[in-house]
Formats: C-alpha cells, sequence, structure tokens
C-alpha cells in the first residue's frame, strides 16, 4: 500500500479546505496505490472547494440521495462545493484525488460540461497519474512557483479529461452495445468458482474495462458487487435453512478463507455468519410462541 499527499499548506498547521479567490488554485493532490483501506469518509456540509476523483483500478461507491454511484477501472467523478458527499474506496484501489478552487473553477467545469456526482468513462489513466504524482512533488518540494506549475497540471487534467469524455461518448454511439443478459445468467451458476471477469469480457469480445462500464451501466452495480450480491444471498439461504457449518458454507460459495468469508459476511450484512444465524432462530422461536399463543 502507498499513498502520496501534497497540499498547498501543512495540515498540521493550517486546514487546506479554502475557497480561494486566485483565478484557479489547487488545494491538494493525493494518490492511493494498492490501499486495502476501506474507510467510508462522509463530509456533511462538503468543502469548499470541488475534488475530482479518478480510479485506475479497483472501484469506488458514491451515495447521493439515497443511490448508490459505482465507479471502476477508468472512470472520474467531480464533487461540487459545499454539498454533502459520502463515498468509499473498494479494497486495493488505485484512485487520485484533486482539491481545487478559484474564481474561474466553475467557469471551467462548465466550459468543459462536467456535470457534479456524474461519472466519466475516460479510458487509460496513466496520464492522469503521471501528472498527480508531478502534483504531488510540486507541493512537497514547495519551490518558487510551484503553484503555477500545480495549476497548469490541473488545467492538463481537466482538459485531457474532456477530451477523453468526448471521444469515449463517440465511440459509444458508433458501436453497437452488446445485451450483457448472458452474463448474468453464467454468474448465477458460477459464482462459487471465483472466475475472472475477463472471462465474462471475452464472452462479448469486449475488453474487461469496456465489460465493468457496461454491466454498470445495464444494471446498476458493477459485476464484482453483483457477484457479491449473489454470494451473500446464498450465504443467508444457507445459514437460515441448512445446518451446515459456517466454514463450509464459505467454501460452497467460492471462499476458501472462512475468515476472510466471515469478514466480508459482517461488512456487508452488519452481523458475523454465526450471530445472523443465532438472530433468525431466535426470531423463528418467537414466532412460533407469538403464533401458538393466539
Amino acid at each position: 500500500m502507498a499513498v502520496k499527499v501534497g497540499s498547498i499548506y501543512n495540515r498540521l498547521e493550517r486546514n487546506n479546505d479554502i475557497e480561494s479567490r486566485d483565478f484557479l488554485q489547487v488545494n491538494c493532490c493525493g494518490i492511493y496505490e494498492q490501499t486495502a483501506e476501506n474507510a467510508v469518509t462522509v463530509r456533511p456540509l462538503g468543502r469548499k472547494d470541488y475534488q475530482l476523483i479518478i480510479i485506475a483500478k479497483g472501484g469506488a461507491v458514491f451515495l447521493r440521495n439515497g443511490k448508490e454511484i459505482v465507479l471502476s477501472g477508468g472512470e472520474m467523478i467531480l464533487i461540487p462545493p459545499l454539498e454533502r458527499n459520502e463515498y468509499r474506496y473498494t479494497d486495493y484501489v488505485d484512485a487520485m484525488w484533486i482539491h481545487f478552487t478559484g474564481t474561474a473553477a466553475e467557469k471551467i467545469v462548465r466550459q468543459y460540461d462536467i456535470e457534479p456526482f456524474c461519472k466519466y468513462r475516460i479510458s487509460d489513466t496513466a496520464h492522469f497519474f503521471a501528472y498527480a504524482e508531478k502534483i504531488v512533488r510540486e507541493f512537497q518540494l514547495h519551490k518558487v512557483g510551484f503553484m503555477n506549475n500545480c495549476n497548469g497540471y490541473l488545467l492538463n487534467i481537466l482538459t485531457l479529461a474532456k477530451r477523453r469524455i468526448d471521444a469515449e461518448c463517440f465511440a459509444e454511439n458508433h458501436r453497437t452495445v452488446p445485451d450483457l443478459t448472458l452474463a448474468i445468467d453464467e454468474m448465477q451458476t458460477d459464482f462459487s468458482k471465483n472466475t475472472n471477469i475477463a472471462k465474462y469480457a471475452e464472452m462479448f469480445n469486449i475488453s474487461v474495462s469496456y465489460f465493468i462500464h457496461l454491466f454498470t451501466q445495464q444494471f446498476g452495480v458493477s459485476p464484482y458487487q453483483y457477484l457479491l450480491n449473489i454470494r451473500m444471498s446464498q450465504a443467508k439461504y444457507l445459514l437460515t435453512e441448512t445446518n451446515m457449518r459456517v466454514n463450509d458454507i464459505a467454501d460452497n460459495i467460492g471462499y476458501d478463507d472462512p475468515f476472510y468469508f466471515s469478514r466480508i459476511f459482517k461488512k456487508h450484512i452488519g452481523v458475523s455468519p454465526s450471530a445472523y444465524r443465532k438472530k433468525i432462530q431466535l426470531d423463528m422461536i418467537e414466532k412460533s410462541e407469538s403464533d401458538s399463543g393466539k
């Protein structure tokens, strides 16, 4: 795991959440590389600046008006100032973010037609991360003119993003979009086999990144989340309707490590598998006693 962060101010000395009256200003920039931390970021009142987030690998889940916005590799999202935002990264994510402000910030965002809380496909992210590396480096060195360089790199990022978005829209409008229902059918039977997502992409002769994008677009969740939902539903069924040991249930739904299964189950269901089974049994006993007393 690696985290690289650079800021206009030393965070220990001064908060970088500011609204600048300069033409354009980068407040801070950061990069996650293979980060396993899955902490949730919640800003009830938002920040004073814009935040641009780009995912290279893994994903992120944003909560907006009670609905989830799921980002996968090769996608970006813009969070506007002073609006509530809540999000979390998936395990082992490669992501970058930039907070920026300035009198021209809103004008540039509008000029480039980048809508807040709308996910955009930008394909290969290497150039974006290279610019982010340069911004972090400038902040770390704090040499003469470092802010001008940071602002220039930000404009490069926004311009490149706009061109990539336009290119993706053009390509999407000129290709036949496959119906991925067949992938759903396969997942329903293959969920216990740890099948690589690449296998499903090959079924339609498309890239993995485009498959993930299309799948999320057509079904509202990423293929990873869809498979996880199937596994968790099957686990709840087996915990409720059978006497199988938790270790055997983990193996039955595709988890070699029962401890990892228990951690994932608790994370997404709220309680451990054993506690879930106990609660279901107690609920059934209470219902039976209630019915017999009528």
